[in-house]
C-alpha cells in the first residue's frame, strides 16, 4: 500500500472499497434481470426461494415482479451507502482530533481543539476507561457529535479544520459537499427534496415520489468527490505530523 496517505485514510479507502463491492453486485443483479431474464427462470437465482421467504413467495414469478423487488433493494443499498460514506468521513475526522489530542503538548493547541466545547465526564465513567487514549477517543467522539448537532456538513468540516489549523482546498470541499448533504435529506426527510435543497443543488433530480433519484452514476461520483476530500485533508494532517504516513509492516 502507498505510504502517501495515513493509516486512517487507508482504513477509509478500504471500507469504501468493500461498500463499492456491494454496489457493483446489486448493479450486476439489476443488469442481469433487465437484459437476460435469467433471474426468473427455474434454474437461476430464484430457485433458492423456499418456505422461509414468506414475502417473496407472495409475488408472481415474472420479470416485472422481480424487477420491483430488485429496484427496491438497489434503492436501499444506495441510500445506505450514502449514509455510510458520511459516517466514514466523520470517523476519519474523529481520528484526526484524537491523534491531535494525543500529541498536543501546549495549552494553546489544547484550547483550539476543545474550544467552546464543554465535555462532561463523571468520575465513575473515567474509571471505566482502561487508558488515557480511550478517554481521549471518547472526548474526540463527543466533539464530533457536538459539531454534527448543527446539521451542517460544511460547518463540521470547517470547524474540524479550524481546530487543527488545516487549510484544505475550498474547491475540493465544495465539490464533495453536495453529496454529503444528501445524507441529511435521507435521514431527516426520508429522501424527499425540499425547495431549498433543489435550488442549492439543481443537479440532483427527483423521482416520481419527490425523493432524490439515487443512481449508480451519482453514487460513483459521490465516492470520488468524498474520497478526494479525505485525501486533501490527509495531505494537510500528514504535513503537520498529526497523522503518520501508512507504512507496510
Amino acid at each position: 500500500m502507498s505510504a502517501n496517505i495515513s493509516k486512517e485514510a487507508l482504513v477509509f479507502q478500504n471500507r469504501i472499497r468493500s461498500f463499492k463491492e456491494d454496489l457493483e453486485l446489486i448493479d450486476i443483479i439489476c443488469t442481469a434481470n433487465r437484459n437476460n431474464d435469467f433471474l426468473v427462470t427455474d434454474d437461476a437465482l430464484f430457485r433458492y426461494l423456499c418456505t422461509k421467504h414468506t414475502e417473496l413467495k407472495k409475488r408472481k414469478t415474472c420479470k416485472k415482479s422481480r424487477e420491483i423487488v430488485i429496484q427496491h433493494l438497489r434503492k436501499t443499498v444506495y441510500s445506505s451507502y450514502i449514509k455510510d460514506l458520511y459516517e466514514e468521513l466523520t470517523s476519519y475526522l474523529k481520528s484526526i482530533i484524537y491523534q491531535a489530542a494525543l500529541i498536543s503538548k501546549d495549552r494553546g493547541t489544547a484550547r483550539r481543539l476543545l474550544g467552546e466545547h464543554k465535555i462532561q465526564v463523571a468520575a465513575h465513567d473515567i474509571l471505566q476507561f482502561s487508558s488515557l487514549d480511550d478517554l481521549v477517543m471518547k472526548i474526540a467522539g463527543d466533539i464530533i457529535q457536538m459539531l454534527e448537532a448543527e446539521r451542517s456538513t460544511a460547518e463540521l468540516i470547517k470547524k474540524v479544520c479550524n481546530k487543527l489549523g488545516l487549510n484544505p482546498s475550498s474547491d475540493v470541499i465544495e465539490k464533495a459537499l453536495p453529496f454529503l448533504e444528501i445524507r441529511h435529506i435521507l435521514v431527516h426527510a426520508d429522501g424527499k427534496i425540499n425547495k431549498e435543497f433543489s435550488a442549492k443543488y439543481p443537479m440532483f433530480k427527483k423521482d416520481s415520489k419527490g425523493r432524490i433519484n439515487l443512481n449508480y452514476e451519482l453514487i460513483m461520483e459521490a465516492t470520488e468527490k468524498v474520497t478526494s476530500l479525505v485525501n486533501e485533508i490527509d495531505k494537510e494532517v500528514l504535513g503537520k505530523a498529526i497523522l503518520k504516513p501508512n507504512t507496510s509492516k
